[in-house]
């Protein structure tokens, strides 16, 4: 496969993955917590650069650090997004103007 063949793919496949985390954040599937690899997706990023930003000290969210694995607030990343009002973190669907959930 030539290089802008590879390049596009690439990006074809960043761009899908994104559409599916926005989907699944828009009915509230998305985790507490994302995974560098979720949070490089949703952003259209790549991990590397996200692991050497928050190395670097330089990550514009806050991370959660458990033991070596980090996680990056979903709640954070979906304000960045413009979708704060998505949900609300609940399995119920409501959206945070709605009353709180049972």
């Amino acid at each position: 496969m030539s290089a802008p063949a590879e390049a596009r793919r690439t990006a074809d496949l960043r761009e899908a993955t994104r559409r599916e985390l926005e989907r699944r954040a828009a009915v509230g599937e998305l985790p507490a917590a994302l995974s560098v690899k979720d949070f490089a997706a949703l952003m259209n990023t790549s991990v590397d650069a996200a692991y050497e930003a928050i190395a670097a000290g330089r990550f514009p969210f806050p991370v959660l650090r458990i033991g070596r694995v980090i996680r990056i607030p979903r709640a954070a990343v979906l304000e960045s997004l413009g979708l704060a009002g998505a949900d609300c973190g609940h399995k119920c669907g409501q959206r945070e103007e709605a009353p709180p959930c049972a």
